[in-house]
């Protein structure tokens, strides 16, 4: 199916495309392989040096009890989220690109043959809706980073002997000028980037799923609309089928217009290609999300029921407590979003296949 022109192609993922955009995430046109590199190499280890610091912290043994422990544990864990992330983007980044091009264009040569307005309906829906959670999601993402760039800039004025990162970070760490201000740097960048990359990856999950339910759902049009004959003009008729067996087309009166039999066979065809293309955007979604998604579920379970701890035991400021708060939503509705909308593709997938 060659591309054609329709305005709404440059909608598809349009949100986690421009979060990533920014920080050079994206591979389009608009990035050369020098900015990839830059971008990968400063992105990652920005997050790496962050992450070991909550390492050293616990290695180094200044820790009060066991619920800080458990807090830098999950410190930890997170960091190798986000990098989790920024390698996978960036290492399956023809990938994205390609899948991307398949939603906009691979699809729409069989939507425009045998459901076009069913269809194009359908993907104007699909993608109001996936531009509205998009925005919720982002509505999530800004408040927690503007926090931890807010806390960094707030404690860079404060006395060596007093001043702290948003993580535990042994002592010697803030009170050694050579290494505060480079760790300081390194989470500024974390914050800073976190939600065009960190948000970008969500948002693309998101979208991606929110994309596959709407072409299983208008799969089962296209299959209807294959089994379809016309009534003739002035009946005044409904659309009519023919059973699943073939039964009724060798039977169909004379007074309707019927499909012969090669256009329901080119009509077969083209869904049979388009299922061909829902399945390939699948199996991309697996390689891309797969390890990553098994990895976030796992620290999920650190990241909402640690937080909780810290409140009850930790003695914290406002500051420290608000963000503590923003933190804990954000990685609750990371779990009702990957759950929720995947399962919205399982339960389009069942609803197609009458499972």
């Amino acid at each position: 199916m060659e591309p054609t022109t329709d305005p709404l192609a440059e909608r598809v993922l349009e949100t986690p495309v421009r979060l990533m955009r920014v920080v050079w995430a994206w591979p389009d046109a608009t990035r050369s392989a020098l900015k990839a590199n830059v971008a990968h190499i400063i992105l990652f280890k920005s997050i790496f040096w962050v992450t070991m610091a909550s390492v050293v912290y616990i290695a180094w043994g200044q820790y009060d009890n066991m619920v800080t422990v458990l807090s830098s544990t999950s410190d930890i864990v997170a960091g190798f989220v986000v990098m989790c992330k920024i390698h996978y983007i960036f290492r399956n980044g023809d990938q994205l690109r390609e899948m991307r091009s398949a939603l906009q264009y691979s699809f729409q040569g069989v939507e425009d043959m045998l459901a076009p307005e069913e269809a194009r309906e359908a993907n104007r829906r699909c993608l109001d809706k996936a531009r509205k959670f998009c925005r919720y999601m982002m509505l999530l993402y800004a408040p927690l980073a503007a926090s931890g760039v807010g806390l960094n800039v707030a404690n860079m004025f404060l006395s060596r002997e007093t001043r702290q990162f948003n993580i535990k970070v042994p002592a010697f760490v803030t009170q050694t000028d050579w290494i505060y201000w480079p760790l300081f740097f390194c989470s500024m960048i974390l914050f800073t980037s976190f939600m065009f990359m960190s948000g970008g990856f969500d948002t693309l999950f998101l979208s991606l799923c929110m994309h596959m339910r709407c072409k299983c759902e208008i799969l089962r049009k296209l299959f209807r609309h294959a089994n379809q004959r016309n009534a003739g003009p002035g009946e005044g008729r409904e659309y009519e089928y023919w059973h699943h067996d073939g039964t009724d087309y060798g039977n169909a009166p004379t007074a309707l217009s019927t499909r012969s039999s090669r256009e329901v066979e080119a009509a077969l065809r083209a869904c049979a290609y388009y299922h061909q293309q829902l399945i390939k955007i699948r199996d991309t979604t697996e390689l891309v999300f797969n390890n990553v998604t098994l990895i976030l579920m796992a620290y999920l379970l650190l990241g909402l029921g640690i937080p909780a701890l810290r409140m009850m035991y930790d003695t914290l400021d406002a500051s420290a407590a608000v963000y503590l708060m923003l933190y804990t939503t954000w990685n609750f509705a990371q779990l009702l979003f990957y759950c929720w909308f995947a399962d919205t593709v399982a339960y389009s997938v069942s609803a197609f296949t009458g499972g």
